[in-house]
């Protein structure tokens, strides 16, 4: 049988409840389940037809993100959803950098589970409400590592002063987009708002060295889905 969806945890009662959900998103949707990587694995090199596989980052043989990103290179075509106990918004920075389609906290209410898999079955990326820019968890610094050239956009649209809103129209991607860009800048220049990351600007202007191509993946499928908002709002 082909699968529309795929459903990997370990936790009967968690797979089953998704299983729920989305057969209410869409009627008859067929879905596999998998309690294991090795499950999830089988199920893709055999499947073609799934186009959403939705993984507990605690799932078996997984090994947290870096299962998220071998499962992302070998099976490109498959929009990947990380569901997880609690969702820290480093852990959240981390998932779309490795190229997921959404995260989904299991404490979140069935009504935002629901609403999180309506808006990830429509081709567009789910963000957490829990990625907002109050930086009360962004009091540390990563790894010194040079800007792509679209965080250098939003990091100098910020200095001036512009809000996430004006920043996405400037840019021409989504404002959801631009929140996910804001809080990597914060973690990556160790600041906690706008302010400190204006300041951080100028010390990066005498760094020519601070640029890098933009890394494919969930950010730049994020900038292509920004582009065909605007062209359908302008």
């Amino acid at each position: 049988m082909e699968h529309d969806f795929l459903v990997a945890d370990e936790d009967v009662l968690c797979r089953e409840g998704l299983v729920a959900i989305l057969q209410r998103i869409r009627r008859q949707a067929h879905v596999a389940q998998a309690n294991s990587l090795a499950g999830v694995i089988e199920i893709l090199s055999v499947d073609q037809s799934v186009e959403v596989a939705i993984v507990d980052l605690g799932l078996s043989g997984l090994g947290g993100i870096h299962g998220i990103r071998y499962l992302r290179a070998h099976f490109p075509q498959v929009h990947i959803v990380v569901t997880a106990a609690s969702l820290r918004r480093d852990l959240i920075v981390d998932c779309l950098a490795a190229g997921v389609h959404g995260c989904i906290s299991k404490s979140m209410p069935v009504e935002e589970v629901e609403e999180a898999l309506e808006t990830i079955d429509s081709k567009r990326i789910f963000v957490p409400s829990i990625m907002s820019e109050d930086g009360k968890e962004v009091g540390f610094r990563e790894p010194p590592r040079p800007l792509s050239e679209r965080q250098r956009e939003v990091l100098a649209a910020l200095a001036t002063g512009k809000s996430n809103k004006q920043i996405a129209w400037q840019l021409r991607i989504s404002e959801g987009t631009v929140k996910v860009h804001v809080h990597a800048l914060f973690r990556v220049l160790g600041v906690h708002n706008r302010v400190g990351a204006a300041a951080a600007l100028m010390d990066l202007e005498s760094s020519p060295a601070a640029f890098e191509p933009t890394p494919p993946g969930l950010l730049h499928a994020h900038q292509q889905i920004g582009h065909r908002e605007a062209k359908k709002h302008g």
